[in-house]
């Protein structure tokens, strides 16, 4: 594969990066002046599920990019692991 073909992949990526992190910082907002509503039980489960699913059947990529979209810090000590962690959370508004 060259790098031509990958260049509108990566654009795309990108974007959606961009937008992701506007949402993000919208969201953030939003919890701090306590205007955001947590999402039911039912809802986060068929969410989960979702994520379960990325991590079984996506692409080794897929997969990195989905820990590295909400694991900050792995830390090591001795015999333990210490991660340090955002639940990532669908968008408002949408339905799994």
């Amino acid at each position: 594969m060259r790098l031509d073909d990958l260049a509108p992949r990566i654009k795309d990526l990108k974007a959606r990066k961009d937008n992701l992190q506007t949402r993000k910082w919208e969201l953030e907002w939003q919890m701090k002046e306590g205007k955001l509503e947590l999402a039911d039980t039912a809802t986060v489960m068929c969410y989960v599920q979702d994520l379960r699913d990325v991590l079984s059947n996506g692409s080794l990529a897929e997969r990195k990019s989905f820990i590295k979209s909400f694991v900050k810090e792995v830390k090591v000590i001795g015999d333990k692991v210490l991660l340090d962690y955002t639940i990532p959370l669908p968008p408002i508004g949408l339905t799994v």
